[in-house]
């Protein structure tokens, strides 16, 4: 017998029962004959093997039974090996204790596999398998959800799946099974959602939760006993940490600022709550106008201990994470700005009182004006009517007008006809007047811009203009000829020809034109005709002259302005200008012949009565001749010795062109024999110019001695 002892029970011959290892029953039996044997079956024991020692005798285990065929003489012995069964006994241990949790096990393995199933709890009494065959067996436990197997050994060393079962002994293995925690983590947030990052120990590992509502969780199943712990990232800027609490039953979690140490217990859940509130945002906007001016605006905060001024520039601005409180943010204005505020929150002022809640959001905007500045121009001319070429004195008053009291730089004075422009400079204060002057000469209306420019506090610039205008006289001239310049007597046909000439830098109109002479119908249509500048009229008229003389005369023109090209030009002015001209009729000299004749023109001396004739012709191309006086000598001494009046010796005293006529007169002539008596006589006459004409002749006579 192995493993034990029992008692066996055999039936055929032999036959009886052995209960001590080793010990045997016999019989005698006829040789040659052939006997059974057979073993009862023994609860608990297998058998295992028949031997005997004789070759014709045999054992046969399936049928328990042994053969023998003794010969004469011989002794057979067969000899039964029994192997006593063992036993499996399973416990089950649960952590924690007492839990009422079944397990379902399974026994194989063997050469009988008898694959049992069971199930334990902790409460339960141990399972005791039936006995067992020896051999190698495994028992496995379903490890049932929520739980682990933390320990599995048999008292004899061997592992629960691999059970080796030795003759009669019995193997006690023993399961604990530990429940499994959970650690559940709870974020709560309060203004917003956001997500969160956490690190943990003891397997937990890294993780985040993204809230909705104002909730997220995740817990963490099947967790073995042991410590763990969870710490929550730093949730700044966007929220703050403001709480953390865990509800433990075994009240052995530790909280320190945002870690949870967790000591879990066997089947312990844990619940870890992370309160984080949501900073509310605070938006500074900046505006600015005019927006370009690159200009920074400071600002001041109270945020609590930490206040550094900040500046923001037209359409930037700055965001501000900040937990809920109350809040002022006040910008300092520039001088030359105005500030208004607006913020979402309805607060209208400056500073600006934020008292800001979870989550919530505030947008002030600053929107800065800067202050109108500006500049006037006031032009004056003097005079405001010249002639052309005439000096004109501009004066300029320059005014810093703006509504305050700023000041203005760069001031750049510009005149488009007159330069240059002299008077002050630098910084123009406010309503502070400068006065410029500027002179020069004008050929023509004039209607010039002066334009003042400057700079003020921003660099803007503001600029003004202003226009006088000066009205210049028209200048027109006029020209007068005359065809031809000179006609000899009996004169004739004399042509004036006009020229009127437009000098101005305007068009004028013709509204007078006028001559000593009567002028032609040519010339009088010539008033109201206009003339573009630069432009000239012509005329022409006749008159006729006979006498001899210088004719001199004047014609005169007057024009007015055309045209008002301006918008201040509310005169017409008037020019007026004059021409002569002189012609002649050149007078053609006057002649008369005159011959004389004496008779007698021989006289004994000492002379006698002598008869003197002249004979007057009207030598002159043109004019005829009256006689006037007729003068005689009768000697040589250069004396006149007769003056006759001609109508009182000549038969006529009007004498036309190529008309003669004679006159008598006698005289007494003397002198001694032999002399030479030389008359001369001169003839005065006046022409139809009333000019003195005169002629003289002469005549001699001889004196002889004694009678003819």
């Amino acid at each position: 017998m192995e493993g034990g002892t029992d008692t066996f029970v055999f039936s055929g011959t032999p036959s009886g029962s052995i209960d001590t290892n080793n010990e045997t029953i016999q019989a005698n039996v006829t040789p040659g004959t052939t006997y059974t044997s057979t073993e009862a079956v023994l609860e608990g024991w297998d058998l295992t093997n028949i031997e005997c020692n004789d070759d014709n005798s045999t054992g046969d285990v399936a049928t328990r039974t042994a053969t023998f065929r003794a010969e004469a003489g011989e002794t057979v012995t067969c000899t039964f090996t029994n192997t006593r069964r063992g036993t499996i006994i399973i416990d089950k241990v649960t952590d924690p204790s007492g839990d009422a949790t079944s397990f379902d096990f399974r026994l194989t393995g063997g050469p009988s596999n008898p694959n049992q199933r069971f199930r334990l709890t902790d409460a339960a009494s141990p399972h005791e398998s039936d006995p067992l065959p020896s051999g190698t067996y495994s028992v496995t436990e379903d490890i049932s959800t929520g739980w682990a197997l933390t320990s599995a050994t048999c008292d004899n060393g061997n592992v629960p799946t691999d059970i080796t079962v030795a003759p009669g002994i019995t193997v006690t293995c023993t399961f604990t099974n530990t429940k499994l925690g959970s650690i559940e983590i709870v974020k709560d947030t309060v203004g917003g959602d956001g997500t969160f990052s956490y690190s943990g120990i003891g397997g937990l590992g890294n993780f985040s939760l993204t809230t909705n509502d104002g909730r997220a969780s995740r817990t963490f199943n099947d967790l073995m006993p042991g410590s763990y712990s969870v710490t929550e990232a730093n949730p700044a800027p966007t929220f703050d940490f403001t709480s953390l609490f865990c509800d433990d039953p075994g009240d052995d979690t530790t909280i320190s600022d945002r870690t949870a140490t967790i000591d879990l217990a066997a089947g312990e859940t844990v619940t870890c709550t992370f309160i984080n509130t949501k900073r509310g945002t605070i938006i500074i906007q900046k505006s600015a106008s005019p927006s370009n001016t690159g200009l920074e605006f400071t600002f001041q905060r109270d945020f609590g201990s930490f206040n550094p001024n900040f500046t923001l520039a037209h359409d930037q601005s700055r965001t501000f994470s900040r937990p809920p409180g109350d809040y002022t943010i006040s910008e300092i204005v520039p001088v030359g700005w105005v500030l208004s505020t607006s913020c979402s929150n309805g607060v209208n002022s400056n500073p600006a009182t934020i008292s800001l809640g979870p989550g919530q959001t505030v947008t002030c905007t600053f929107a800065n004006s800067a202050l109108a500045t500006s500049i006037r121009a006031r032009k004056t001319a003097t005079p405001a009517i010249v002639e052309p070429g005439e000096k004109v004195e501009y004066r300029y008053e320059v005014r810093n007008t703006s509504v305050a009291p700023l000041p203005l730089t760069n001031i750049d004075l510009h005149d488009d006809k007159c330069s240059p422009i002299s008077g002050p400079g630098g910084a123009l204060n406010w309503n502070t007047t400068w006065v410029y002057t500027c002179t020069t000469t004008l050929a023509a209306d004039t209607a010039n811009t002066a334009s003042v420019t400057a700079k003020d506090f921003l660099g803007r610039t503001v600029s003004d203009t202003d226009t006088a205008f000066v009205d210049v006289r028209p200048t027109v001239t006029i020209s007068k000829t005359v065809t031809p310049a000179t006609r000899p007597e009996p004169g004739g046909d004399f042509t004036f020809a006009l020229t009127i000439t437009n000098l101005s830098a305007e068009r004028v109109r013709i509204t007078e034109l006028s001559d000593s002479y009567p002028l032609s119908a040519e010339c009088l249509a010539l008033k109201d005709k206009v003339l573009a500048v630069r432009e000239a009229t012509r005329c022409s008229y006749t008159v006729t002259r006979t006498q001899p003389g210088l004719y001199t005369n004047t014609a005169t023109v007057k024009v007015r302005e055309a045209d008002r090209g301006h918008g201040l030009d509310t005169t017409d002015l008037e020019a007026t200008a004059s021409a002569s001209a002189s012609f002649t009729v050149v007078d053609i000299p006057s002649s008369l012949a005159v011959g004389k004749r004496a008779q007698p023109s021989v006289l004994p001396a000492p002379g006698g009565p002598v008869t003197f004739t002249l004979f007057v012709t009207n030598t002159s191309p043109v004019d005829s001749i009256i006689l006037t006086t007729i003068a005689a000598g009768h000697n040589d001494d250069g004396v006149d010795d007769d003056t006759f009046s001609a109508d009182a010796i000549c038969l006529t005293t009007t004498l036309a062109p190529g008309d003669s006529t004679h006159c008598q007169f006698n005289h007494g002539v003397t002198g001694a024999a032999g002399e030479v008596i030389t008359g001369k006589t001169t003839v005065q006459a006046i022409d139809d110019a009333n000019i003195d004409v005169a002629a003289i002749a002469t005549a001699t006579i001889y004196l002889l001695e004694g009678a003819p």
